[in-house]
């Protein structure tokens, strides 16, 4: 169940905002439909009476609304007024992401996802930092444990998100403004809802210890590639753990779960879901079941809103392995398997969550003072177009190759990231020239091009 904040319902009764405490809920959806019917027909009513009479600009519309006071609030917090949310005047909102197994899964309030989402609202950018589910950590009253038992612990008294936001704030020192809990279940119905997300499989692999019901296994499989996934086939692709091909690690896992979340953000944007009334309601019940939530309603109107630009370029993206350069290691406790921190302490992982916008400047610095080498290649019957569209590029990138795709077909153009995110800067300048779709893995008969990025022109130039 979602549970918000009743400022916004005690600020439309008391014709004003008041700003309370980022971690405090309330029951707001039972309130708001209890009040649902009321509201559209005084909304009707102040409608027909101001419009009919061709009042209708800001200024007008707001001395007409006090003659209906319960509405004041909403015209001026909701149409007019966007508040500022927590975090947003030190450029920085926090929010915890976690994902829980639910009723029908062994551990059930266990977060198997754990992502902190960093906005920075100055730049469009947001960094995904996942951390891993074996991570031994501090938990307020309960001692030390993995950090996916603080969801788990605090459930016990009802305040399972927020001990979990506590203990991530505590080894990030940073604050955790907002948080969004949310079962498997409603991962795989909104997934469904939204008919199916694309997701591009950086490797096939084979999982022949995915849990069946029972306490039983059962063997799945991923091709690579791009591919159409459902609610159930996506849910099994950010829960496999023992995949081959180096897709058997919780790191492997966390990075698949950052893919998911990113394709449904496309999807619901490339629906365009709020101009559907009938999929939409579908989708706010869903909510309404499957998700736990601090954020306002309010809020979550202003944070849509923020994040409705958002491209692929500008995510960051952090995990945490047990590479050599790692600020992490395995170790056992007890006969468990757990992860520790090198240092016995957190302040590296505090540092790579503080500075982790900084850091990306830096390395999008140090690419700036390379070139990237691109492959331009015509798809289409338009002679001259991969010749033209070279000019265009020539001064910033080094071009190894012009000449023709094996297809003719293409309607618009596709670029192929080979770096798979590593030269963001220069694909941000790339995108800004020659737009298309970008995909971070190509197709086989591409893979001979030593380059760092292959753009095939569509019909659309």
């Amino acid at each position: 169940m979602v549970k918000y904040k009743l400022n916004l319902i005690d600020a439309i009764q008391k014709e004003e905002i008041e700003h309370k405490p980022a971690l405090k809920k309330s029951s707001f959806l039972k309130l708001f439909f209890k009040k649902f019917l009321k509201i559209l027909i005084i909304l009707f009513i102040v409608g027909i009476l101001i419009f009919s009479r061709g009042l209708i600009t800001e200024e007008s519309l707001i001395k007409e609304i006090p003659k209906a006071s319960f509405w004041t609030g909403v015209a001026r917090s909701l149409i007019f007024h966007e508040r500022l949310m927590s975090g947003e005047l030190s450029d920085r909102i926090n929010l915890l992401i976690l994902g829980v197994g639910g009723t029908e899964h062994d551990g059930a309030d266990l977060s198997d996802t754990i992502i902190l989402a960093s906005f920075k609202p100055s730049t469009q950018e947001i960094a995904l930092i996942s951390f891993p589910r074996d991570l031994w950590v501090p938990i307020p009253n309960y001692g030390w444990n993995k950090i996916n038992h603080a969801n788990a612990y605090g459930k016990k008294t009802n305040n399972g998100a927020e001990i979990a936001s506590q203990v991530v704030s505590e080894i990030t020192n940073l604050s955790i403004h907002y948080f969004v809990r949310i079962d498997f279940a409603g991962y795989q119905e909104i997934i469904d809802t939204l008919g199916g997300i694309e997701v591009e499989v950086e490797r096939s692999f084979v999982d022949p210890q995915y849990p069946g019901p029972n306490y039983t296994f059962r063997t799945i499989s991923f091709k690579k590639g791009q591919q159409l996934m459902s609610g159930d086939r996506a849910l099994e692709y950010v829960r496999s753990r023992h995949g081959t091909n180096n897709e058997g690690s919780d790191f492997a896992r966390a990075q698949r779960q950052q893919k998911i979340i990113f394709a449904i953000k496309e999807k619901l944007e490339e629906i365009k879901i709020f101009e559907n009334p009938q999929k939409s309601w579908i989708l706010f019940n869903l909510i309404k079941k499957y998700f736990e939530t601090n954020l306002s309603l309010e809020e979550l109107i202003s944070f849509s809103q923020k994040l409705k630009g958002l491209s692929s370029v500008n995510i960051i993206n952090q995990t945490f392995d047990l590479s050599e350069n790692s600020t992490i290691y395995s170790d056992m406790y007890n006969g468990t398997y757990i992860l520790r921190t090198k240092t016995g302490d957190f302040r590296e992982i505090s540092s790579i969550a503080k500075n982790i916008f900084e850091k990306e400047k830096a390395i999008a610095a140090k690419q700036t003072k390379e070139k990237a080498n691109i492959v331009i290649l015509n798809g289409t019957y338009l002679e001259g177009l991969a010749r033209a569209k070279s000019e265009l590029l020539i001064s910033k990138f080094n071009i190894i190759e012009i000449g023709n795709a094996e297809e003719k077909n293409y309607q618009e153009n596709v670029i192929y990231d080979l770096t798979r995110g590593k030269k963001k800067s220069f694909l941000t300048e790339l995108k800004k020239i020659i737009d298309g779709t970008v995909f971070e893995s190509a197709p086989s008969n591409l893979l001979n091009y030593q380059a760092d990025f292959i753009i095939i022109l569509g019909k659309n130039n």
